[in-house]
């Protein structure tokens, strides 16, 4: 039985306002990220020769897929977008919020047809308000959006055919689930667990559906494959690329781990700068500064209280199945508990998959559902006792964690302007760049191509990558790589793009680039800029007087004892320059890729620590590059630890 309220219109409304209120406040923040971008060669011309799959039409390549897993789908839809919408950050990020806020009613209206008003708006509430739900969809992290859009679509569609026959909402539905695989291939995780949740639940009832219409099975086959028909078309032409480099069975416990953020809601915040939040200035030079600065005090919560709700859930179950039983609703309840475990199933079991919050959150609505249903679902067994109002008072103390967790998060935002792959440095330095357009780019490090490419179109900017032919010293074409690097370097011409040595996520090009300075290649560097925070992360160099001195002789010791340890083995690490204090670090590991750890550990008055190797640590060599006392200014520094397994 469902029931609906007078008042569900406003309650809705209230649930999407405060999902566009976070995904859409100060929208440039932070800066663009080189794979938020990911579709923008299909908004170029001409298109790159790279692209994956195309087919040609009058003289021009038209892109199918951007990688062998993710189709182009969302960049023709951005070509139509930006025929009334500006081509800018925020235009390119309403898109992406667009399609959440049409998702997000279609999550209400599927859950109402199924379950009722009270339970849709709880779920409505608790999605529209979920931290990782809100910034993957403001920043398209993964990308998500169309993917959930393409979700709920085929589902209200398939609930239409069953609620009144309709071939057409059948040939609908099944085509927007051939278009999330064609969107991205990872839509067959879905897909699997909601076949195999139908299965189980309803073998019966889809039988006796299919066999009332001789042509559904066919149509709905026939709608499926046409939707999915550019991803077949690739695999067809590069003879099952997408299955084989994603088809690969993989278990890793470390995979959990990201679903616990994902479920937390610090997942984002982690990417984008939580750990300079405290010491970074006031929120400047931005609309509604106050409105930023109630963020910030508003912002307390780290976490969500989503985890051990759905704990609790998971303890109503023996009182809710007896409730379910009695009231013919077993099935409804079961149906997004299982739905939720069957798609993770398939994720946790594929390569990759699960391994960011861009997979994991592709459960949802399901496991926020199956938390509405089990908090309501004593309400309809004993109405008297007002269980319906304990259950909205959860729900809502649950929404006041989110929009505390939300608010941090907009607090990061406004006072860092982002950090990593997201900073707003970009926005300083594509202007830069644009006073001298016929010079050529090279990036020596990854996060440079897509945005200066997308903020710098009306330039005709490009960026040539040179970090992947230069990250690995023992491929068999990297000295060729090299001697081309020194020739590229000795055209005053060209200009070089590297983060500062603290941000830089791939170290072998860098330390290559270094080495031809410091062999006679005399390189200038001409420009310095920084993120909203202070921290400098963008550096530009052209041929002029030496800058190898820019990396400094004195290196700080970091020393680790012992130098070989296991997951969960005790080590002591001591930097006797920084005694009594917390310090931060950038290190990298096997010197393939940099991190940087802000407030690594404290040191007592001699400058030591004692540490545990976390148990999810690779095997791999450690090797520190740079050492601060927190907040202050970076030194190099020199160290290594080695984890075994």
């Amino acid at each position: 039985m469902t029931i609906r309220l007078r008042a569900e219109a406003p309650l809705f409304s209230a649930s999407l306002l405060a999902f566009l209120l976070f995904a859409a406040a100060w929208i440039h923040l932070p800066g663009p990220q080189q794979d938020e971008l990911l579709h923008l060669p299909v908004l170029s011309t001409p298109v790159r020769p790279g692209a994956p799959a195309a087919v040609e039409w009058d003289g021009h390549r038209l892109p199918l897929m951007i990688m062998s897993y993710v189709g182009a789908l969302k960049g023709w839809l951005l070509w139509l977008w930006f025929l009334v919408i500006p081509m800018t950050v925020p235009g390119y990020r309403a898109f992406g919020i667009a399609v959440g806020a049409v998702a997000l009613w279609l999550i209400f209206r599927f859950v109402r047809r199924w379950y009722g008003s009270p339970i849709a708006l709880l779920t409505a509430a608790l999605v529209s308000t979920d931290p990782s739900f809100v910034y993957t969809i403001r920043l398209d992290f993964g990308p998500t959006a169309l993917m959930h859009l393409f979700k709920m679509g085929g589902l209200v569609l398939l609930t239409r055919w069953l609620d009144a026959g309709s071939c057409r909402a059948l040939v609908g539905g099944m085509f927007f689930f051939g278009l999330g695989l064609w969107d991205k291939a990872n839509f067959i995780w879905i897909l699997s667990g909601l076949a195999a949740t139908i299965v189980l639940l309803f073998p019966r009832e889809t039988l006796e559906r299919l066999r009332s219409s001789r042509s559904a099975l066919p149509l709905a086959v026939a709608a499926l494959l046409l939707g999915a028909a550019p991803l077949l078309f690739f695999n067809w032409k590069y003879s099952g690329q997408t299955w084989r480099e994603r088809g690969q069975f993989e278990v890793t416990w470390f995979k959990l781990l990201q679903a616990q953020s994902t479920f937390r809601g610090d997942f984002m915040a982690s990417l984008t700068g939580e750990d300079l939040l405290e010491p970074s200035p006031s929120a400047s030079g931005i609309a509604l500064p106050r409105l930023a600065g109630w963020m910030y005090r508003l912002g307390q919560r780290h976490y969500t209280i989503t985890l051990p709700l759905l704990a609790l859930a998971l303890l109503l179950m023996p009182l809710n199945l007896w409730v379910a039983h009695r009231a013919g609703a077993v099935r409804r309840l079961l149906f997004p508990l299982l739905t939720s475990l069957f798609i993770y199933a398939c994720m946790f079991v594929t390569f990759d998959g699960g391994a960011s919050a861009h997979h994991v959150i592709m459960l949802q609505p399901f496991p926020l559902l199956f938390l509405a249903v089990s908090l309501w679902m004593p309400t309809e067994q004993w109405p008297r006792l007002r269980l319906g109002f304990v259950a909205v008072v959860i729900t809502l103390a649950a929404v006041a964690v989110n929009f505390s967790v939300n608010a941090r998060q907009l607090a990061i935002y406004t006072r860092t302007g982002g950090t990593g792959g997201f900073t707003d440095a970009v926005y300083r330095l594509v202007p830069y760049l644009a006073q001298n357009p016929e010079r050529r780019l090279y990036a020596l490090d990854w996060g440079f191509s897509n945005p200066v490419a997308f903020l710098g179109a009306r330039w005709k900017l490009h960026v040539e990558d040179l970090l992947f032919s230069l990250n690995n010293p023992s491929d068999p074409g990297y000295p060729e790589q090299v001697k081309r690097l020194e020739a590229l370097m000795r055209d005053r011409n060209n200009a070089f793009l590297l983060h500062s040595p603290w941000r830089t996520f791939f170290p072998g090009p860098r330390r290559a680039f270094f080495s031809l300075a410091e062999s006679g290649v005399e390189m200038q560097r001409v420009a310095r800029f920084a993120e909203r925070s202070g921290e400098e992360i963008y550096e530009v160099y052209r041929r002029g007087p030496s800058a190898a001195s820019v990396e400094g002789p004195e290196r700080i010791v970091v020393q680790f004892t012992p130098d070989r340890v296991a997951p969960q083995q005790q080590y002591t690490i001591q930097v006797r320059e920084f005694p009594d204090t917390w310090i931060d670090l950038v290190y990298s590991l096997d010197q393939s890729f940099s991190r940087t750890a802000v407030r690594f550990c404290r040191l007592d008055v001699q400058g030591r620590a004692v540490l545990t190797v976390p148990v999810t640590h690779p095997a791999a060599t450690v090797w520190i590059t740079h050492i601060r006392p927190a907040g202050g200014h970076w030194l190099p520094a020199r160290g290594s630890i080695t984890v075994v397994r």
